[in-house]
């Protein structure tokens, strides 16, 4: 198809992103349900967090999907790295616990760049506040791999037909 129809290689590049970003909005309403049973009122703070964080998830998934696009057509073997690398991602992750709760590892949470992402969304559900230099970091985390995604398929977009 890529050789014999001349379409932007991008368009599959947001056409995954987007799958994904639709998948994630219809999980939300878990997370409304959970704020309804559990009688959680949601403050102005999550209402001025959400479009914030969103657009840091876009950018960052944009970004992380130009880069493992690539490498996956160039190695076939490398899903199955980046799924096992998730699952262990996700168990340093302070997810269902809170990174308050393990003082002696911080330097570990702190070089996670998913804690950014999960701190903000925990803040505002919870109607916590986050500090400042984690909207930072998570910004700059986003940027950052929005641009390096960017360069990184802009060099090697023209050799996915000779991969495939």
């Amino acid at each position: 198809l890529l050789r014999q129809v001349p379409l932007p290689k991008t368009l599959f590049i947001y056409q995954s992103v987007t799958k994904n970003l639709i998948i994630m909005l219809h999980n939300i309403i878990i997370i409304l349900v959970v704020m309804i049973v559990f009688e959680i009122t949601p403050s102005w703070r999550i209402v001025c967090i959400i479009p914030y964080w969103f657009m840091c998830i876009l950018l960052t998934s944009i970004g992380i999907t130009q880069i493992l696009s690539i490498i996956g057509c160039r190695y076939r073997d490398f899903t199955q790295i980046v799924a096992n690398l998730m699952q262990v991602m996700f168990f340093i992750t302070p997810v269902m616990f809170s990174a308050k709760m393990i003082s002696g590892r911080a330097l570990l949470i702190k070089i996670n760049p998913f804690y950014y992402y999960i701190e903000i969304l925990r803040g505002g559900l919870l109607n916590e506040p986050v500090e400042v230099g984690v909207f930072i970091i998570c910004g700059l985390i986003s940027v950052c791999v929005f641009a390096s995604g960017y360069l990184f398929f802009a060099k090697y977009r023209n050799r996915i037909v000779y991969w495939l």
